[in-house]
């Protein structure tokens, strides 16, 4: 809870754990915490990541590295006050590859390897992701290693268990860390340059559609939800009536509303 948020005022703060919890939804939890700061957020996680993608040394079905995701965030004045950079190091999120399988819909070539090494587009196949921009991407991934796990002390990407069990503990490790934007400058002249930069951005000639800031994708979703509700995907509508039906719950009214919205 947001009251329960340490202030921290001094330069900067950076907190390390290797605790047993799960902790998701990185950037949701950075933004709760940038009305004064920059925040950041990284943690290991055991969706692995094909090694030799990025280093030509390891074999081809090495996968030491976790795709471990990170967050950036900090509020841009009230004009663009949710500014996040939330991903994986992998070229896309192993949830985004479950949620197309799961709706029956082709997973992309290029996002996983079998255990062989060689591309598939079958998620009972998958092995491992390919790290986004190659050996660039691995260096990503390796720094978050580097603070979420060797700096804590916590279990290696290799040797965490895997998330999908419910009954044991991930072991994940994380680093948050917090700068006080007003030790490095003025607070208002900072929002004010973010602004300013953020609507240079906005004006940059793009053959289709218009530039977009990280995280602006998701803030206007999110007000559109908080207005007209949340769309829920088919298939977790499926899920949640199935969930119910093993606690006598009829939950087909899920089904009442239909919306154009995606």
């Amino acid at each position: 809870r947001e009251d329960k948020i340490t202030r921290i005022t001094q330069l900067s703060g950076q907190i390390t754990s290797h605790v047993p919890f799960e902790l998701r939804l990185s950037g949701f939890n950075v933004l709760r915490s940038i009305r004064f700061y920059f925040i950041y957020f990284m943690r290991t996680d055991i969706v692995k990541i094909n090694t030799s993608s990025a280093c030509t040394h390891f074999h081809r079905n090495s996968n030491i590295m976790g795709n471990n995701p990170f967050s950036f965030a900090f509020k841009a004045g009230e004009k663009y006050p949710e500014v996040c950079v939330d991903m994986a190091t992998s070229g896309v999120a192993f949830g985004k590859c479950k949620d197309l399988a799961k709706r029956g819909k082709e997973i992309p070539s290029g996002w996983m390897l079998d255990k062989d090494g060689n591309d598939t587009t079958k998620l009972e196949d998958c092995f491992m992701m390919t790290p986004m921009a190659g050996h660039k991407g691995f260096g990503i991934a390796f720094v978050v290693e580097l603070f979420a796990t060797l700096l804590s002390g916590g279990v290696l990407s290799p040797d965490i268990n895997n998330q999908d069990l419910t009954d044991t503990p991930e072991l994940s490790s994380q680093c948050f860390a917090c700068f006080n934007i007003s030790a490095f400058r003025d607070l208002k002249e900072f929002q004010e340059t973010a602004e300013n930069y953020i609507d240079r951005l906005h004006e940059l000639p793009m053959k289709e559609g218009a530039a977009k800031y990280p995280g602006e994708i998701e803030y206007t979703n999110k007000k559109i939800n908080e207005k007209e509700g949340v769309v829920l995907p088919e298939t977790l509508v499926d899920d949640l009536i199935g969930l119910g039906k093993e606690f006598n719950i009829n939950g087909e009214f899920l089904k009442e509303t239909v919306t154009d919205r995606q």
